[in-house]
């Protein structure tokens, strides 16, 4: 062969290593955006979950992420992520309620969702019962949402979303009352 097409054939290969490239990082760019998107989406799931009632009844003050998207996982699991998260909220609520006032119907839900939670290694042992309850709650709420009226559950979770957003502005106005005092 002579040194031109030697060359002519070393200039091809470049360019398709560089248009191979090209396509690898185009791939891995989709997979980062559709990965990105995928979690914003678990933790717009997680964070409805996270602003119900749960924190009075399970005594934790905050969660890690991981933690976050393994709730989301659970109510993905649990098939409720087709419903609006007024409908989630006001079912959420109600079953936490339930779990607050009877500690019996607590146990019932950690069984329910200890005989259908898999074990994460990941996760700490401290957490991994109060994850249990929270399949439990979900299940739970699955049912209670499939044998209510969904109109009704979206009215008192809309409701709830007001005073939860009413609480939230009266922390930020105390907030700023106490700089203004400083």
């Amino acid at each position: 062969m002579s040194i031109n097409k030697l060359i002519e054939l070393e200039n091809k290969k470049e360019k398709i290593e560089k248009r191979i490239s090209r396509l690898k990082n185009r791939v891995s760019l989709e997979n980062s955006q559709k990965r990105a998107k995928e979690d914003a989406y678990k933790k717009r799931l997680a964070a409805t979950f996270l602003l119900s009632d749960i924190f009075s009844l399970v005594k934790r003050v905050s969660f890690s992420r991981y933690e976050m998207f393994t709730i989301a996982g659970l109510i993905i699991m649990n098939d409720l992520n087709k419903y609006t998260s007024d409908i989630l909220m006001a079912s959420y609520n109600f079953e936490i309620q339930k779990c607050i006032r009877s500690k019996d119907y607590e146990n019932e839900l950690l069984l329910l969702g200890k005989d259908q939670y898999l074990v994460d290694r990941k996760i700490s042992k401290d957490i991994n019962e109060i994850l249990q309850l929270i399949n439990g709650i979900m299940i739970k709420c699955k049912r209670l949402i499939e044998n209510s009226n969904l109109e009704d559950l979206r009215t008192k979770g809309q409701i709830q979303f007001v005073k939860i957003k009413e609480k939230q502005r009266r922390k930020k106005i105390e907030s700023i009352l106490n700089q203004l005092k400083k």
